[in-house]
């Protein structure tokens, strides 16, 4: 199983905040018309060493094709070499993206941190 970027990955452009590079990828999932969703963002960011106070949650491949945000986090961080993914996409849940989203992840022995939110 190959880990790439979905075809909902739409554009993505390079952002420098505060000395750390941020790629910022545009998704199609979701509709902006509907008036139940809101625009959202989903930031994966590449962690050092896990947090001794927070559990990691290890994942293989299989399980991120359950969480699609988080395979194209994965798979954008893998193949652009940046520490940071920002997903801005359309979400009808609430919490964005679902309430088991924002966490510390391990997979493939890097850990990292995701926390959604809403933009708007």
């Amino acid at each position: 199983m190959t880990l790439t970027p979905t075809d909902a990955i739409a554009d993505t452009e390079m952002e420098a905040e505060s000395g750390t590079d941020t790629l910022v990828a545009t998704s199609t999932r979701g509709d902006p018309g509907d008036d139940h969703q809101r625009l959202c963002e989903f930031e994966f960011e590449l962690v050092d060493e896990p947090d001794d106070r927070t559990e990691s949650q290890r994942l293989i491949t299989e399980q991120l094709l359950r969480h699609s945000q988080l395979w194209d986090a994965v798979a954008l961080a893998a193949e652009r070499d940046v520490p940071t993914v920002r997903i801005e996409e359309y979400n009808g849940t609430h919490p964005a993206f679902g309430h088991d989203s924002d966490g510390r992840y391990e997979y493939r022995d890097q850990y990292y941190r995701v926390r959604t939110a809403e933009l708007e």
